[in-house]
């Protein structure tokens, strides 16, 4: 996850304000996330995954030297090698959970220096934050305070987030922004609806409420595209379809039907749950450019009203946080979203 704003001072203040979530966590043992996941290790771990019982009794190697890193080894069906039968981590009952790699240790944690403190974020793609599962987050501490001690998370709010140039967004006014965004998300208000009234006055924003609406509707078919298809023509053939409310064939989902209104509707409560946790864990600060950021959050609210209608809400949200804004690298995208919104802007 890529840094923003000054690099951490060498020494780390001995008293840490610790920025809680506004949601339950609790492991629940259900091993989903040691399938299909990419793990780096760190290379002072890599001696002992390689000697621990059972790699030595497997006939695959548990870790691969990638020429960028090492990282483990899936088994079959993607499946992590050191998963036992019973869905816990062999390492961790072997060896304790600090022998772990720090990716698996992590999970599903996301942890980010604001000037208040340090946040805590979650992965929703994880079955017990899901559940809004866990009881008093004291529990987690330690293991927070550890991970926190032993690597570098992003520092977010201690210089403005440029807009364009000559345009800036301090962290103070962003919070006021958030708030609103998060107090319309429990009313029923959509974010497009909420951030519309922010930026449009701040960016001379071109647009009617209407004419908003339907940029994002076109901005989220492309994204149906991006997530389904390979190819350009592709990726350009199912936008056209989703986008004139028509039937197509996905090269990942197969044939799909058509959709009326697309993007329309309510969104669920679950929805709007995970909408409020990553503006709580402060996603849109994570990387450069802001405004391409937002546009990602803002067509992921579409894409998961879409998506719910197709698959269910939570299908839905595991393959937004998965492929969209929690674990995925579209950076290419959020310049040319940031760019495309800016041609709209008189200031």
């Amino acid at each position: 996850m890529p840094r923003r704003g000054a690099s951490r001072p060498p020494a780390k203040p001995e008293l840490v304000t610790w920025l809680l979530p506004d949601q339950g966590y609790a492991c629940v043992q259900c091993g989903k996330v040691c399938h299909g996941m990419r793990v780096w290790v760190e290379p002072t771990r890599v001696a002992a995954l390689q000697r621990h019982a059972l790699a030595l009794d497997l006939s695959a190697e548990v870790v691969q030297d990638t020429g960028q890193g090492v990282q483990l080894q899936p088994g079959a069906g993607g499946r992590c090698q050191f998963l036992a039968p019973d869905r816990l981590c062999s390492v961790h009952r072997d060896l304790g959970w600090a022998a772990k790699p720090r990716a698996c240790r992590q999970f599903p944690w996301f942890l980010t220096e604001t000037p208040e403190g340090t946040q805590v974020g979650l992965s929703f793609r994880c079955t017990a934050v899901q559940n809004d599962s866990g009881g008093a987050w004291e529990a987690q501490l330690p293991a927070l305070e550890s991970l926190r001690e032993e690597a570098e998370y992003p520092r977010v709010g201690f210089q403005p987030a440029i807009l364009r140039p000559g345009l800036e967004l301090t962290w103070p006014t962003y919070l006021e922004w958030e708030e609103r965004w998060r107090v319309g998300l429990s009313e029923g208000r959509t974010l497009g609806e909420s951030c519309y009234g922010d930026l449009q006055p701040v960016l001379g924003l071109m647009l009617s409420p209407s004419s908003w609406n339907a940029f994002l509707d076109w901005l989220a078919a492309g994204a149906v595209g991006c997530l389904e298809a390979g190819s350009a023509d592709e990726v350009g053939r199912v936008s056209a379809a989703v986008e004139a409310e028509q039937s197509y064939l996905s090269p990942r989902d197969g044939a799909q039907a058509a959709l009326t209104e697309p993007f329309g509707g309510d969104s669920a409560p679950e929805a709007r749950r995970f909408l409020n946790h990553v503006l709580q864990r402060k996603t849109l600060w994570w990387r450069e450019p802001w405004l391409g950021r937002l546009c990602m959050l803002l067509v992921a609210e579409r894409l998961l009203r879409f998506y719910a209608r197709r698959d269910g809400v939570w299908p839905a949200i595991d393959r937004i946080e998965g492929e969209w804004l929690g674990h995925a690298d579209r950076e290419d995208l959020e310049r040319g979203y940031a760019a495309t919104l800016l041609s709209y802007c008189t200031q």
